[in-house]
């Protein structure tokens, strides 16, 4: 039997956002994810959630090097939050929901106007 409990969407649409980076859009669409299920105490930390390259692979099947790519790319963007915080210190991630919406949204009407241009 399949378990699609752990399925994570990918949101092709996102990838000209991304310049056309798979790896970028798969981490955004499993941030998204993880961020989501965020719980108290989780949300005491202000959204913030480790996630180390052990845990990126096991989510996305990414190498470190392919991480460290998409990162790259997704750090290019105000809606992608990293840090090194604690101790021992660990990777940490958030998404800040309001510039992701706006990017999409502007995403999306870039989208469009191609598409109304090409017929």
């Amino acid at each position: 039997m399949i378990n699609t409990d752990k399925t994570i969407a990918f949101y092709y649409e996102w990838l000209p956002l991304l310049g056309h980076s798979t790896n970028a859009v798969l981490m955004l669409s499993v941030a998204l994810y993880e961020q989501s299920k965020l719980k108290p105490p989780e949300t005491m930390y202000d959204g913030w959630w480790p996630c180390s390259h052990a845990r990126w692979f096991t989510l996305t099947g990414l190498t470190r090097w392919q991480q460290e790519a998409a990162r790259k790319r997704l750090n290019q963007h105000d809606f992608w939050r990293e840090r090194v915080w604690g101790y021992p210190a660990k990777n940490e991630f958030r998404l800040d929901i309001a510039p992701l919406e706006q990017a999409l949204a502007k995403n999306t009407r870039t989208m469009e106007q191609q598409d109304e241009h090409a017929s």
